[in-house]
């Protein structure tokens, strides 16, 4: 198993199948219940201001690159332009938002809102998200780390402040209880610190200054 980060996955460039560059990853969709990613956003352009935004399919992926720092698509330059915009799924953040709205023109989202699916959530979104532990607070979300060739996150990356470090553990996504969006908290079942193998983390647990 060969995992990767999803912070570091944003720094890649995106390959199409001709070999030219696309654009970059901007998010990842991924279900809080299975622990699959589902969706790549990805910005089109090789410039700072993007023409489009697009979401790609995970299984669209054929090779992540961490030597090169490229994600390879199967699809082609023009297959990318016929992905829907991201839009087209609406993870709970926006779900809610949404519903926040009150107004007459949230009325619209009624029939989007019925479809969505409410296990949906965005890195971006959860990623900052306070660790709540027996009704403790024990960090808070730093990132995620997913299986490459499965696209299946493995690991929370939390991060923690002791004694005046920082300090970084893994726990596995079972450790997961729920996600709350209206306190922004991943609220845990138990704690399950873990160090990653064959030095892919070797700072599974370490303190930083």
């Amino acid at each position: 198993m060969c995992v990767r980060s999803v912070r570091e996955l944003e720094t890649y460039k995106t390959i199409v199948a001709d070999g030219s560059c696309s654009g970059r990853i901007k998010d990842i969709y991924f279900n809080d219940r299975t622990w699959i990613v589902t969706h790549l956003l990805l910005s089109l352009g090789s410039s700072r201001f993007a023409r489009k935004q697009v979401l790609v399919p995970w299984d669209e992926v054929t090779r992540v690159s961490s030597k090169d720092g490229f994600v390879h698509f199967r699809l082609s330059s023009a297959e990318l332009e016929e992905l829907p915009p991201p839009n087209s799924v609406m993870p709970v953040c926006k779900q809610y938002a949404a519903l926040a709205l009150g107004s007459p023109g949230a009325r619209l989202f009624a029939d989007k809102l019925q479809a969505s699916n409410p296990n949906t959530r965005t890195a971006k979104a959860v990623i900052g998200y306070s660790i709540q532990a027996d009704g403790e607070s024990c960090g808070r979300l730093d990132d995620l780390i997913f299986d490459e060739e499965s696209f299946e996150i493995r690991y929370l990356a939390i991060g923690q402040l002791l004694a005046g470090k920082k300090l970084q553990f893994h726990i596995v996504p079972k450790s997961v209880e729920r996600f709350t969006w209206a306190t922004q908290r991943v609220i845990l079942r138990e704690l399950q610190p873990i160090c990653l193998e064959g030095g892919q983390n070797e700072a599974a647990i370490s303190a930083a200054a």
